[in-house]
């Protein structure tokens, strides 16, 4: 797949090149920069160059943990950023369409809607892997695990999804998906042609205040979309942090020592809410929450929470506002703690 011949990627973006003189590498990070109209000078703050090196560095250390190609990685600052450009890439505004499978953040939805781009909602999951239902669609939407549910697909469904939409850019959203102990759909990218994936670093990596993300794809796309991304997007002090992180990773694996904290949390208040007498049901989940349907309304349990200084999520969705349910984040053994106690105070 080519420029030329990549399905659904509007031609004017074909036609966009990255304007760059020289590409920096490791074998010329101390080159003399005399080409960007910088301040020369780094006397106080040290951030006084574009950080153009600092992505690369950042490809060259994720691009062995993720198993693929430093070219086939984009840098952003969020999964919504990534997304609005994939949309305004391959849709025409106010004349395709993209489907979004399963209940998604209303902060996605919100984005076709700034492009004005129709979009369609739907929760059947198998009947997107086993037809071609949705092929009119641009671009088809997944994430796993699903951002309320917390349900993982396996990758013999994403390929599915794939192969019975190829006129369609399938997008897995895999944000969560260091919480699971599945097989990443990044294992598909050299059977298929139309599968992007993205990666956030707010949730697993701990860095939610930092707001880095990527994009991984085929690198005839990966190119196409670094292309339409502001070149220093993101900024040299986030990079330089997560490099930080990646390192102290390399040393240690301290931030896996959080999943397992956060796995055993999520137990614990599984066990909690399967044995609570105002719980109707527990989703099984393999992301860092739960989504508890309750047999009270769920409006009172989010307000009484709300009044002991706990916020959960308000599921807003029909179908989740139907059950009464809430999603609730794993906290600290101490905030959990408290939540579990006020729960049982409704008992």
């Amino acid at each position: 797949m080519t420029y030329t011949t990549m399905p659904f990627v509007r031609d004017e973006i074909k036609d966009i090149r990255y304007e760059t003189t020289y590409t920096i590498s490791a074998e010329n990070q101390d080159i003399i920069h005399l080409d960007k109209n910088e301040n020369p000078f780094d006397e106080v703050f040290t951030y006084n160059r574009f950080p153009e090196k600092f992505q690369q560095k950042f490809r060259s250390t994720f691009c062995t943990y993720y198993n693929v190609l430093p070219h086939q990685m984009v840098v952003n600052r969020s999964v919504s950023e990534h997304l609005l450009r994939i949309f305004l890439m391959t849709c025409q505004s106010g004349i395709d369409s993209i489907a979004f499978a399963g209940t998604m953040p209303q902060e996605y939805v919100s984005i076709a809607k700034l492009a004005n781009i129709s979009y369609t909602l739907d929760l059947r999951l198998d009947l997107i892997s086993s037809s071609n239902t949705f092929n009119d669609s641009k671009v088809i939407v997944i994430s796993s695990p699903n951002h309320f549910t917390g349900q993982t697909l396996r990758t013999d469904e994403i390929l599915a999804i794939c192969k019975n939409n190829e006129n369609s850019w399938i997008v897995v959203d895999e944000s969560l998906f260091e919480y699971t102990d599945a097989i990443s759909a990044i294992s598909l990218l050299d059977e298929v042609n139309n599968l992007i994936v993205l990666r956030s670093f707010s949730h697993f990596w701990g860095m939610a205040g930092v707001g880095i993300s990527i994009a991984i794809a085929k690198e005839e796309f990966a190119t196409l979309l670094q292309n339409v991304t502001p070149t220093y997007v993101v900024d040299t002090q986030s990079l330089s942090y997560i490099q930080h992180i990646a390192e102290t990773f390399r040393k240690s694996r301290t931030v896996f020592h959080t999943k397992t904290a956060v796995i055993t949390e999520r137990e614990r208040l599984e066990t909690f809410f399967q044995s609570s007498p105002i719980v109707k049901k527990v989703f099984p989940s393999q992301a860092n929450f739960l989504l508890v349907s309750f047999r009270k309304n769920s409006s009172e349990i989010y307000e009484v929470l709300l009044e002991k200084n706990i916020l959960v999520h308000y599921c807003h969705e029909p179908e989740f506002v139907k059950e009464n349910c809430l999603r609730i984040s794993v906290g600290t053994p101490v905030d959990n703690t408290v939540l579990i106690d006020v729960l049982q105070s409704l008992t």
